[in-house]
């Protein structure tokens, strides 16, 4: 009990008389720690922490001990007049606390205002900085606010103590130079104690060394930084040492092996490290460089001869021996030894005279003069076929089987002649040759032409004018069937490669003479001709309506226009031929005939003859726009399927001209409509030519009918003569070329005259020229081949004596070119009137060929062959009438 204070040792005497006393009320004020008698002494605690406790007394020994903040009363009430002095016996933990209103005297009544308030005690933060380098400033903060700065290792201490119960925070606020320091133990809650324990530890930054590498273009270089840390180049760039290095260190960059056949050097290689990364660094690398030599032999004394390499550095010799280039060249790249000039009436050859430098000196060029002799070449174009034999000076034969340039066996010396002949032609091929003979005058012969050119085959039919048709039954094909002699007939080839005519004008099975319906097909496999439909007889009407459809057929006619729409199926266009009420004359109904169902369906147009066109708006598809009747027109199918018509003739002819129209149109399969793209709604317009080759708004051919066309293999549209109107407005033949572009709606003038009677320019056969071009014709057979080159037959105009007064059927065949622009006379006599030489049938042979004509029925088999028949023009006997002959030509 002596350790108690004084206030609690009072507390416990009284409670042990209270043992044994009989006074149970007032002992029960003493153990509750309350005088019964006296006035209360107390107040109120504030800013006490929770769990903490305060003791308090007062002067006469009383004590009390305080828990929580509030009120409190010491435990024995005080007499009147008695003094009181409350003063804090024991601090609470961490904590400092002060009594006000603390002293006084009772009278006569209780106290309660004595005031304790409590603060926390502030505690230092501090703690120790490990690896600073010397000179380096750290500046740490305490709670973001409180800053230190430290210059060098051991103990901290933050200026602002921190009270106890609030947080610490302690971070680096700026890192010293070159260095990252981490901070330890660094944040927490005061708890009534100093905190000294925060560890704050520094180390050094470091930094990458890189390099940048040019012209590396080979293995083996390998860099190294201080000798040790080494990087392997494969290819140019930029790239960093594996092993970065401390700020304040040095680096040291050097080139420890080389690439193979190249040198490189450092530059900045060498330097100290200063708180950042190493980057301008180079290595640049340059190729060895290398002498290129030989040895010269054969040259004559008195002879020199120039070499160069790679074709600028050139050395002169005059003698045998070694030799040399003045200039090296880098390795890996290279080399060229040529001769720049030859000694006189030598040919010195190299011999290793090319390659790539690779690391070392070129001593393996070979040069060997040998006395000058010339080789006679010939470039052959067009050979098809086996066996052409080619012969120089009568003894030298050369056997060639494609085309190409070839020299003869045996050179000639300067001064000798030569002279290059045809020994033996290839089979189903004639081979013309131009520039043949001559003298060799010191060089080589390069410029013979050997151009050999396709052949003629009868197919069928006679070769005699007048011929009947053979019908047979309909349906069945038969190699004894036939069509009748006849021309202006349409055509088409359907996808199984079957080949059909329809109608025209010629005789038919009675041998009676007038416009046809009759459809056959021709299968080239087999030889067999198949009338599928149509009257065996002239001057059938057409059946546009009625039952049963399979009745349905176009009326007879000549000269219609026709295509092939991408599914197989044929149509055909107008013509000069009967109506349904058995009238003759220009028509206008479109009709499409199906090879599957063997079926003709009535599309669009009039039923009658003579009917007019309706424009409706250019460019603008309506129900009820359709051209006006007419024949002779041309017409294409685009790559979209659309049908394209062209012009044609509209009435019979009338003095002085026949009205012929330029008008175009397109017809959409899909929606069976007509559109009235370009040209006049009126005839015999004359035509705006523009400049030759250039594409403009507003060119367009004039008026004519009976021309030829093509689509080219850009889905271009292309238009060659006929019957119509020059630039001046004259009627005549016409031998213009035009292309019409469909997606901007252009013509443009591609050659040919711009006036009517154009000049023929045949040049040789087989070689194409800017000067070729076929006379002004009308009626010409026309092909398109699978490259988009476009060929001609015959027709009815110009040949080469170009005598405008008096025009003929021709024989000549001709090849356009679109890619070149040019022309070529293929075969066929340059005069009209040429007759036929039909040799034996199915049997090609040289010289064989159809007679002059005109309006025959062309088709392409799928081997590339041209195939015609009929047409109107000169038979094996030279008299001119209907024919049904069929030929193949092989290109």
């Amino acid at each position: 009990m002596t350790n108690f204070p004084l206030f609690l040792r009072a507390a416990a005497r009284a409670a042990l008389l209270c043992a044994f006393s009989l006074l149970a009320a007032a002992c029960h004020d003493v153990v509750n720690g309350r005088n019964a008698a006296g006035f209360v002494l107390g107040g109120s605690v504030t800013g006490l922490i929770t769990g903490a406790g305060v003791q308090l007394a007062n002067g006469n020994g009383e004590g009390v001990l305080v828990s929580a903040n509030g009120v409190f009363d010491f435990p024995v009430r005080a007499s009147n007049g008695s003094t009181y002095n409350v003063s804090v016996f024991m601090q609470p933990a961490g904590e400092n606390c002060a009594v006000g209103n603390a002293a006084g005297t009772i009278m006569g009544t209780s106290v309660s205002n004595v005031s304790v308030v409590c603060t926390p005690t502030p505690y230092a933060v501090g703690g120790s900085v490990g690896g600073l380098l010397p000179g380096r400033i750290l500046v740490l903060q305490d709670n973001g606010a409180n800053a230190t700065t430290v210059s060098a290792d051991g103990t901290f201490v933050f200026s602002a103590p921190v009270p106890s119960g609030s947080n610490y925070a302690v971070t680096v606020h700026a890192q010293p130079d070159g260095q990252t320091c981490a901070v330890g133990n660094g944040s927490g809650t005061i708890a009534a104690n100093a905190v000294l324990n925060v560890s704050v530890v520094c180390s050094d930054d470091t930094y990458n060394v890189a390099v940048t590498v040019s012209g590396v273009n080979a293995s083996g270089l390998t860099l190294e930084n201080d000798g040790g840390d080494t990087l392997s180049i494969l290819r140019n760039g930029s790239f960093d040492f594996d092993t970065p290095v401390p700020s304040g260190s040095t680096y040291a960059v050097t080139v420890s092996s080389q690439p193979t056949g190249e040198i490189c050097t450092v530059t900045r290689g060498a330097g100290t490290i200063t708180d950042a990364n190493v980057a301008n660094v180079a290595v640049a690398c340059i190729p060895n460089l290398y002498s290129v030599s030989g040895t010269l032999s054969g040259l004559y004394a008195g002879r020199s001869i120039v070499l160069q390499d790679n074709g600028a550095n050139t050395t002169t010799l005059s003698a045998n021996g070694s030799f040399g280039f003045s200039a090296p060249v880098a390795s890996g790249s290279p080399f060229a030894v040529t001769v720049l000039a030859q000694p006189v009436g030598q040919t010195c050859a190299v011999n290793n005279g090319s390659g790539t430098v690779a690391g070392a000196n070129v001593t393996s060029v070979a040069v060997i003069c040998s006395d000058n002799s010339y080789n006679v070449s010939f470039t052959v174009s067009g050979l098809l076929a086996t066996g052409l034999m080619v012969q120089d000076n009568g003894t030298d034969n050369l056997a060639v089987s494609g085309n190409g340039t070839f020299n003869f066996n045996t050179p000639l010396s300067t001064g000798s002649p030569y002279s290059v002949s045809i020994l033996a032609q290839p089979a189903n091929q004639t081979c013309a040759i131009t520039d043949g003979s001559g003298t060799v005058i010191g060089a080589n012969i390069t410029g013979v032409l050997i151009t050999c050119t396709g052949e003629w085959t009868w197919m069928g039919g006679a070769s005699t004018n007048g011929a009947v048709g053979m019908y047979g039954t309909v349906g069945t094909p038969s190699t004894g069937n036939i069509p009748g002699a006849r021309y202006e007939s349409a055509t088409f080839t359907d996808l199984s490669g079957k080949f059909w005519l329809f109608g025209g004008y010629g005789l038919d099975g009675t041998g009676a003479g007038g416009d046809l319906n009759d459809l056959w097909n021709y299968n080239p496999a087999t030889g067999a001709w198949t009338w599928v439909n149509g009257l065996s007889t002239a001057g059938a009407v057409g059946v546009y309506q009625g039952t049963p459809a399979s009745t349905h057929i176009p009326g007879a006619r000549g000269q219609p226009s026709s295509w092939t729409d991408p599914s197989g199926k044929f149509w055909l266009f107008g013509g000069f031929g009967y109506d349904s009420a058995g009238n003759r004359g220009p028509l206008n109904d479109l009709w499409m005939f199906d090879p599957l169902a063997g079926i003709w369906t009535w599309m669009s147009g009039s039923q009658t003859y003579l009917a007019s066109g309706t424009y409706g708006t250019e460019g603008v598809a309506a129900p009820g726009n359709v051209p006006g009747a007419r024949t002779g027109a041309v017409s294409w199918t685009d790559s979209a399927g659309s049908l394209w018509l062209f012009g044609g003739q509209g009435h019979a002819p009338l003095s002085p001209a026949p009205p012929s129209f330029n008008d175009l149109w397109k017809f959409d399969r899909t929606t069976g409509l007509w559109t009235w793209e370009s040209g006049l709604s009126t005839d015999s317009s004359a035509g705006v030519y523009g400049t030759q080759g250039v594409a403009a708004a507003g060119n367009m051919p004039g008026a004519r009918s009976s021309a030829s066309a093509w689509v080219d293999s850009l889905g271009n549209l292309w238009l060659f003569g006929g019957s119509g109107y020059d630039s001046a407005h004259t009627f005549g033949y016409l031998n213009d070329l035009w292309k019409f572009n469909p997606n901007d709606g252009t013509w443009t003038w591609e050659g040919g005259s711009d006036t009517v009677n154009g000049s023929s320019s045949y040049g040789a056969v087989g070689i194409p020229a800017p000067a070729n071009v076929p006379g002004a014709r009308d009626i010409a057979t026309a092909w398109v081949d699978s490259s988009g080159n476009f060929w001609l037959f015959g027709g009815v105009g110009l040949d080469s004596s170009n005598n405008s007064a008096s025009p003929g059927n021709l024989a000549d065949l001709w090849e356009y070119s679109p890619a070149t622009g040019l022309w070529t006379w293929i075969a066929g006599s340059s005069s009209a009137g040429a007759g036929a030489t039909y040799g034996t049938l199915r049997t090609p042979a040289f010289g064989n060929g159809p007679g002059s004509r005109q309006a025959a029925a062309p088709w392409v088999d799928s081997g590339g062959n041209l195939w015609m028949l009929g047409g109107s023009g000169v038979d094996s006997n030279g008299n001119s009438g209907f024919l049904n002959d069929l030929w193949r030509y092989t290109p």
